[in-house]
């Protein structure tokens, strides 16, 4: 059952809280669901989310409601970047990335191409969740691993 999108053009959830976040991995319901992987698991998770272990992944939905896992990676203590990039063509739509024990780190924005990065815990595990009330959405993310004993300076 999709979860109604009642506020309009406003993309904000209505019903999903940050409760529901923090207490479920992944309980959701889709409608034209389109999933596109590439290098799958490469940070070395095994089991349930390593479909999701990959460092580039298109996805898009015609309606999403609950809570989907766009990415997980495996933290190895060094830095990881989250390059994300978000359509909403309808409905409600937030992006979390929380840690192993469902704890929100970071609000991605929406309807723009955004960057997280962030040291990692050795072998913690973090996730990147899609939050969707009946959202038509596109989403492209990108996964870069920084070893932070590299000393490059990067163009600005």
């Amino acid at each position: 059952m999709q979860i109604p999108d009642t506020n309009g053009i406003n993309k904000e959830l209505c019903y999903l809280s940050d409760l529901d976040i923090e207490s479920c991995y992944t309980d959701y319901r889709a409608i034209k669901r389109n999933v596109y992987n590439e290098h799958a698991n490469k940070s070395g998770i095994q089991g349930r989310y390593e479909q999701f272990d990959c460092e580039y992944t298109r996805s898009s939905f015609g309606k999403l409601s609950g809570i989907y896992i766009l990415n997980a990676y495996l933290g190895d203590g060094d830095n990881v970047s989250f390059t994300i990039d978000s359509k909403v063509k309808k409905g409600n739509l937030r992006i979390v990335i929380t840690d192993e024990f469902n704890r929100i780190l970071y609000d991605i924005p929406i309807d723009e191409t955004a960057e997280v990065s962030f040291k990692t815990v050795k072998d913690a595990t973090y996730y990147v969740k899609l939050i969707g009330e009946s959202a038509n959405i596109s989403v492209e993310l990108w996964r870069t691993e920084v070893d932070s004993s590299d000393t490059s300076v990067s163009p600005q």
